[in-house]
């Protein structure tokens, strides 16, 4: 099946009558770019996933496209919200290309309270929420805390404040 701007699909549900939504765009090794997300078109009142893959030589003016819109071009670190917080928190990130990330939660004395990480994360814009506890999965005191994004070519660390 082709869709709409000559790339290869491999799902039925994409480019029917009601909305598209990309949820992450990539480019692989050969420029080809690489597009899944959830279409609304063919299904009964939920969303179907569909992935797509547009070759390098067919794309024209969509690699500008995809690529300012949908790809970051720098690493970032997000203030979190809410802050100060109660309960949870979200820290949003960005990696310009696919890299392992680690995302660590110091206490004011530097001491690790909660640590997640991935591997070979896609390049992408991405969300973490945060529950206010520990590695031990207990809640932690109020206070100050430290949370730090770090990469092979990134890191920075930001405040945050925990009120209960």
């Amino acid at each position: 099946m082709t869709n709409p701007i000559g790339g290869t699909v491999w799902a039925s549900n994409f480019g029917g009558s009601k909305s598209d939504e990309a949820q992450s765009v990539a480019i692989d090794a050969n420029q080809d770019i690489i597009v899944v997300g959830k279409s609304f078109s063919y299904s009964s009142g939920g969303s179907d996933v569909y992935l797509f893959k547009v070759l390098g030589n067919q794309a024209t003016d969509i690699n500008e496209f995809i690529i300012s819109d949908y790809l970051p071009e720098g690493f970032a670190l997000s203030q979190n919200y809410p802050n100060p917080f109660n309960m949870s928190t979200v820290v949003e990130y960005s990696v310009p290309f696919r890299t392992d990330v680690s995302l660590t939660i110091y206490n004011v004395l530097g001491q690790t309270v909660s640590q997640w990480s991935a591997s070979a994360l896609p390049a992408g814009n991405y969300r973490y929420e945060w529950d206010g506890k520990n590695e031990q999965g207990s809640d932690i005191a109020s206070g100050i805390y430290l949370y730090r994004l770090q990469t092979g070519a990134f890191s920075q660390t930001k405040k945050m404040l925990l009120l209960k």
